[in-house]
Formats: structure tokens, sequence, C-alpha cells
């Protein structure tokens, strides 16, 4: 699910530039965070488990089960420790957002999809949209 273009997506233009201003710049700023979220804990996760970085050749569905796999552990992992060093040591290394990474927000994603699974996607967006909207204000 792609964030609203030609509307603020990075966490960067949120923290300086104001106030949030309707429901698609609400969504797009709890997109943006949500990414941050994934890519911290897939960072952190492929730190913990090589394989990941560099997967064998393996079939499709053997490359997800020993993803799931890592996961499951890393889950895991995280209910038994209160304070994971990897999360902190990850945090001080990397910078999770990059405004100049990712900027062309068109993504190719549409040619991957047929129109019906777009219109869906969309329609399912704008759903969550209108539930965040009813939230937030």
């Amino acid at each position: 699910m792609t964030p609203y273009h030609n509307i603020r997506y990075w966490l960067s233009d949120f923290c300086s530039g104001g106030k949030v201003v309707g429901k698609e710049e609400i969504f797009n700023q709890c997109h943006a965070r949500l990414k941050n979220v994934i890519e911290r804990v897939f960072g952190v996760v492929k730190v913990c488990f090589p394989i990941l970085k560099r997967m064998t050749p393996y079939s499709f569905t053997t490359q997800t089960k020993i993803v799931m796999v890592c996961f499951s552990i890393h889950n895991f992992l995280q209910q038994i420790l209160v304070a994971n060093r990897l999360f902190f040591e990850y945090d001080n290394k990397v910078k999770l957002e990059s405004d100049n990474a990712n900027q062309n927000q068109n993504s190719t994603t549409s040619n991957f999809f047929a129109a019906s699974d777009q219109e869906f996607m969309q329609q399912f967006r704008n759903q969550i949209t209108n539930e965040l909207f009813q939230v937030f204000n």
C-alpha cells in the first residue's frame, strides 16, 4: 500500500513543518512511522540472522519459512529480554530515515498488480485514512 502522492510524507517534513493537516497527511505520517519501525526491525533481525542478507538458492517456500523462523526466534527473544542491545546498537549506527533515499514516491508497483487489485488497495487505503482521521480529530 503506497502513501498518498504529492502529500507530505517524510517524518522530517512533519517535525519541521507544523501541524498535520488533512486526512491524507495523517495517513502519510502513520505510514511513514510504521515504515520506520518495520525497517528498524528488519535491520536488527538481519544482524541476528545473516542468512537473511544473502538468501541461498532455496525455493521460495523454503525462503519464506526461513524468514518466518528467524522472526519467530527474534520475537521469542524479545519477550525474554527486556532491553535488546542490538536495537540500541542499530539505532546508534543507522539513520532510519533518509530524505535522499526513495524520494520518488511514484513507484513502479502499479506495473506488477492487476487493476482490480490496485482499486481494492486504493479503497482499503481510503477506509484506513477515514478511520485514522476520526481517531485523530
